[in-house]
């Protein structure tokens, strides 16, 4: 074999090589960024499923959902007294159990925070009326939530208090709208929220969506 001819083999080896290894780190820094956390989320190393934005425009009314309306964020009109957007990310289910009652699961949580009108993260502004945190209930969410026995409470909306000592899972005033079989919780502060059904098996978490997040 001539020196030609080799020469043109480990040329063309090499070049397979080093393609490998650029697709490598190429996939790396893709997975990397889609794993990331936003800055302002009460979670560590916990991967993003899917998150959803709107625009807030003081004195005007909007709403912002994920997983196809599953879970809905209703802002009203008095609610905000600066422009922004609220983003609402979908986070995996059964976060910090232990700060919550034994026997409880949170099947959906997600983390709603404030950014500013040029969409960068910064501290939620006042709400100066209460903000909707609701979860839409499938047939046999919503059976199971009707399964309480009178005075008992089987599923509820619930927000992450992390300045508590320790941090826990605190109940949210509660609307229920039957014809939509729907769970909200009303809240003045933007935070960390879940469905907490009681003794209910908590699903796989969804890793699709129709907007993945991306930082």
């Amino acid at each position: 074999m001539t020196n030609t001819k080799l020469r043109s083999i480990f040329s063309n080896t090499y070049w397979r090589i080093g393609a490998g290894v650029v697709a490598v780190i190429l996939i790396g820094i893709f997975v990397w960024q889609g794993f990331r956390e936003p800055e302002s989320s009460l979670i560590s190393d916990t991967p993003v499923m899917m998150q959803s934005t709107v625009e807030v425009i003081p004195d005007k009314a909007s709403a912002v959902s994920i997983m196809n309306g599953k879970v809905e964020v209703k802002i009203p009109e008095e609610a905000v007294d600066s422009q922004g957007f609220i983003n609402l990310v979908l986070r995996e289910p059964d976060l910090f159990p232990e700060a919550g009652e034994p026997g409880w699961s949170r099947p959906y949580i997600v983390n709603v925070e404030f950014l500013d009108s040029e969409g960068n993260q910064a501290p939620s502004p006042p709400l100066m009326s209460p903000v909707e945190i609701c979860f839409e209930l499938d047939d046999e969410e919503w059976d199971f939530c009707q399964t309480a026995a009178e005075g008992e409470t089987m599923c509820k909306v619930q927000n992450y208090d992390n300045v508590a000592v320790p941090s826990v899972w605190v109940d949210l005033p509660k609307l229920v709208y039957k014809s939509k079989q729907m769970i909200c919780g009303e809240t003045t502060h933007l935070s960390l929220f879940a469905l907490a059904m009681k003794g209910f098996e908590v699903p796989i978490p969804v890793t699709g969506g129709e907007e993945p997040y991306s930082p």
